[in-house]
C-alpha cells in the first residue's frame, strides 16, 4: 500500500493523514466509514526482493499474529480493530490514542519525574504482564511505543512487532527482532 490520503483500504478504512513512518511501515489517521470513528491503520511494508511464495506465507504468518495480538484485552494495549489485506499486504486497523510518545515527552521536556516515571513503568509492566501470560512477547518495547494519552499509559505496535518477527524469520535466520537498545536481553538467546 504505497497510496497517499483518500485511498479506501479493505473497503472500509480511509486514509485520512499519515501521522508515522519506522522501519516496518506507515502509520495513518484513518476514518472508518462502516462506524464512523477514527482508527489509525498501521500499513505493512515488505522488504523488496521476496518472491510470490515468501509473500504468502509473510500475509498469513502477519495476518495471524495480529489477531493473535487482537486478543488482548487490557486498558494499557492498544485495542486492534481489524487486519485487512491491500494490495497484497497487510493492514493492521487500530483504536486511535490521541496522545504523545513517551519519546515525543522525553524530547520535548527533556528527564522526567521520578514520580510520573514510576506510574508509567507500572503500567507497562501491568500490561507486558497480561501480554505475557497470553503468550504474546513485544519484541520492540521502546518510548516510541509507549504512548501517554490524559492518565492513560498504552503500549502500541504488538502486532507490528510480531510482524517482524515473521518478516525477519525468512531472511535473517536467528536474527534479533526490534530496535537493538531495546531488545530484551533474553532475545538473542531464545532467537524470540
Amino acid at each position: 500500500m504505497t497510496e497517499t490520503r483518500g485511498v479506501l483500504v479493505g473497503g472500509r478504512y480511509r486514509l485520512v493523514e499519515l501521522i508515522g513512518r519506522g522501519g516496518m511501515g506507515r502509520l495513518w489517521r484513518g476514518r472508518d466509514e462502516t462506524l464512523h470513528r477514527d482508527v489509525a491503520v498501521k500499513e505493512v511494508l515488505f522488504p523488496p526482493g521476496l518472491d510470490g511464495g515468501q509473500l504468502k506465507v509473510l500475509l498469513r504468518r502477519v495476518t495471524h499474529e495480529a489477531l493473535t495480538s487482537a486478543g488482548l484485552n487490557h486498558p494499557g494495549i492498544v485495542t486492534v480493530h481489524d487486519v485487512v489485506e491491500h494490495n497484497g499486504a497487510p493492514a493492521i486497523v487500530t483504536e486511535l490514542v490521541a496522545g504523545r510518545s513517551l519519546a515525543a515527552m522525553i524530547r520535548h521536556q527533556g528527564r522526567l519525574p521520578v514520580a510520573e516515571v514510576a506510574r508509567f513503568s507500572a503500567a507497562v509492566l501491568d500490561a507486558l504482564a497480561v501480554a505475557h501470560r497470553a503468550g504474546i512477547v513485544h519484541r520492540d518495547l521502546k518510548p516510541d511505543n509507549i504512548l501517554i494519552s490524559g492518565g492513560r499509559v498504552v503500549l502500541t505496535d504488538f502486532g507490528i512487532a510480531a510482524v517482524a518477527a515473521a518478516i525477519m524469520a525468512p531472511t535473517r535466520p536467528g536474527g534479533v527482532m526490534g530496535t537493538p537498545f531495546y531488545t530484551a536481553p533474553e532475545q538473542p538467546q531464545t532467537g524470540r
